[in-house]
């Protein structure tokens, strides 16, 4: 007698339902992962533009995203909020500059210090400096508060990415899914 019989092991059942919980976790971790790199880039320029700092790329160092994976479905999105030193904005001691007839320190964004200079500081780091008294010391490094508005952007931005997030993984599921055949 011909025929054919088809044997299905249980353990190739097993196998497919595992696939396919691997394309529930990828697609969770690849939306968490773009979903963050979203607001990342969407809190930097933010950032920049509120505190004026030019370039941004003084902001987008001082971001890290934790990355989601499929054994840990969680993320984060974390900012280095230290004041950002003035030199680092381009500053300019417009003594030194030209005719010697200026006075002060400019930078980016418009900053003008009237009484500050630069000079080297603590382990020989360049700073803009200012004078907190009229005698000789002590001195203060000008620095760019940018701790409150990088605060409230990333809590902003990350919410805006958890939304973003729950539409995001329903696509995901159904490509990972139609790429398996």
């Amino acid at each position: 007698m011909g025929g054919v019989s088809m044997k299905m092991d249980t353990r190739d059942f097993n196998r497919m339902l595992l696939r396919m919980d691997n394309v529930h976790e990828a697609a969770v971790s690849a939306s968490m992962n773009r979903g963050l790199a979203k607001a990342r880039t969407a809190a930097k320029r933010e950032i920049a533009s509120e505190a004026d700092i030019q370039p941004q790329r003084l902001v987008s160092r001082r971001m890290r995203i934790k990355r989601a994976t499929k054994a840990r479905l969680n993320g984060a999105l974390r900012i280095l909020t230290n004041p950002i030193p003035a030199i680092k904005l381009g500053a300019k001691d417009l003594y030194h500059e030209g005719a010697r007839t200026g006075k002060g320190v400019t930078a980016r964004g418009g900053r003008h210090w009237r009484d500050a200079f630069i000079r080297p500081g603590k382990g020989a780091n360049w700073q803009v400096f200012e004078r907190r008294a009229a005698s000789r010391l002590p001195l203060r490094a000008i620095k760019i508060p940018i701790k409150d508005i990088a605060e409230r952007k990333i809590k902003e931005k990350v919410e805006d990415a958890r939304d973003w997030i729950a539409k995001e993984i329903p696509r995901q599921i159904m490509w990972r899914v139609a790429k398996r055949g």
